[in-house]
């Protein structure tokens, strides 16, 4: 019997897919989304819209980042393209804007989580060689919200980042 991979998965599902990504910053989501999702969707990342906007993370500039981020999204999805949603998604109200944006689109979501890494001071270490303030994370810990027996029922794959000094 073969053993499916989340590729597999995604290949064997409808054309027009969406993949949501949860997890907290630093933890790898970017980088699994861009090796296992290059070819066949268009990823939308806050990342990237705070780039474009000329600013790193501001809360004063969340509400754009997050409302442009959306309607990116749906546009992409209204022209038939496969999306992958790049953001850590920690809540449940997050991740019900891309459920309910991926189903009002007779889509069905896939949800990818990728966990905490293990070794929290590597991953403090990195926070620290990249200039992420580590802070960052610790809120995000407090604002995660463990996913709920509906959202469980729509994930894919769940990950947890090897990380390293040199890999991360």
């Amino acid at each position: 019997m073969k053993d499916f991979t989340v590729r597999d998965k995604l290949e064997t599902a409808d054309p027009q897919r969406m993949v949501i990504m949860v997890g907290k910053s630093r933890t790898g989501k970017s980088i699994t989304a861009n090796g296992l999702f290059a070819s066949k969707f268009v990823t939308t990342c806050d990342d990237d819209i705070r780039r474009a906007i000329g600013c790193e993370f501001d809360p004063d500039n969340e509400p754009l980042v997050h409302q442009t981020h959306e309607l990116m999204t749906k546009a992409l999805l209204l022209r038939g393209y496969s999306v992958v949603v790049d953001a850590p998604n920690l809540t449940k109200d997050e991740r019900n804007i891309w459920i309910s944006m991926a189903e009002s689109s007779g889509i069905r979501p896939h949800v990818i989580v990728i966990r905490d890494p293990t070794d929290a001071v590597v991953w403090k270490a990195r926070c620290e060689e990249d200039g992420f303030p580590w802070d960052v994370i610790q809120d995000q810990m407090f604002k995660w919200e463990a996913l709920s027996e509906e959202e469980l029922g729509r994930v894919t794959f769940q990950y947890e980042p090897a990380l390293t000094a040199r890999n991360v």
